[in-house]
Formats: structure tokens, C-alpha cells, sequence
């Protein structure tokens, strides 16, 4: 069962982004996404928004995170074995535009939103089976140990949000 989430940016009154379908996840989404930020993107959020959210309207089925490879969907059975970042509008789909997406219409489907600002990434969690909450915020300074991040999310009686780095 895939673990759907959304990558977005904040706006004056929350934040959009794109759908993304597979691993979902903060051990995986959310190192993915902190790494491109400080890494292939070279702390450029804007820049990482223009990639994630602008350049790849149709969303996302899965973000290996490596951006050295070509961009786009795969049909392939190991289609995320070589970590290529697969959206749906390259590659073998080529889906058109779909509108962003908001706080109020993520809360229908996704697990996990992952909010890049310049200061964080915050991340959100599903709560009270009817929407997204900030879950921790993980400043872009320091690596946080993803796994343990994602462990602690998943716990009922966690008290949120989290602040790391």
C-alpha cells in the first residue's frame, strides 16, 4: 500500500504543493527532500519549489532522489530501484496539469505533507482521521536521525509538533 503525501510550499494563508504517491514516509520523503534541499539544490528552497511543485505539474509517483537522472515516469517492475525521481507528466505518462493542492483537500488522501520554507521543513501528519498537522520542523542546518523522526511521528501519544535542528 503506497504512502501518499504532499510536497508544498507555504503561502500567505497555509500552503500548496503536489501530490506524491509511493514512500511517503519522513525516513524516506523526508530525507529525500531535506538532501536535494541541501544538497542538489544547494540551499536554494526556491529553487527546489520551482522543481518539485512548478516544473512537474501533474505530481509525483515516486522521489527516489537521485537528480542526476533523467526525469520521468517508469513502467518497469524495479522502477524505483535506481532512485530516478519518477512524475507523472515525463517519461512513459505524460498526465496533464492538476490543480494544487491545499490543507483542505489533502486531508482526503494524504499520510504525510512535507512543507518546504526557507527557515524548515515542516513536517505534517495525519491526525484525528480529518487532517494534516505539523508533525516536527526540521531546520535545514542539521540531519536529523530520519528513522527515529519517523518512529516518534507514528506514535499515538507524541506530543507535537517536534523541533529538530
Amino acid at each position: 500500500m503506497p504512502t501518499r503525501s504532499v510536497i508544498a510550499r507555504p503561502t500567505p494563508t497555509g500552503w500548496e504543493g503536489r501530490y506524491c504517491h509511493h514512500h511517503g514516509h519522513p525516513a524516506h520523503l523526508g530525507r529525500v527532500l531535506f538532501d536535494a534541499v541541501n544538497g542538489h539544490f544547494a540551499g536554494d528552497v526556491d529553487a527546489a519549489h520551482r522543481y518539485l511543485i512548478d516544473d512537474h505539474p501533474a505530481g509525483w509517483s515516486y522521489l527516489g532522489g537521485d537528480f542526476t537522472k533523467p526525469t520521468g515516469f517508469a513502467r518497469r517492475i524495479d522502477r524505483f530501484a535506481d532512485g530516478r525521481n519518477q512524475c507523472y507528466c515525463h517519461g512513459d505518462r505524460d498526465d496533464p496539469a492538476a490543480p494544487l493542492i491545499g490543507q483542505q483537500r489533502a486531508a482526503e488522501f494524504a499520510h504525510y505533507g512535507y512543507v518546504l520554507s526557507h527557515e524548515q521543513l515542516t513536517v505534517l501528519v495525519y491526525r484525528d482521521g480529518r487532517r494534516l498537522e505539523p508533525g516536527a520542523d526540521v531546520g535545514w542546518s542539521a540531519q536529523p536521525d530520519w528513522d527515529d523522526l519517523d518512529d516518534r511521528l507514528r506514535q499515538q501519544n507524541q506530543q507535537l509538533p517536534l523541533r529538530l535542528g
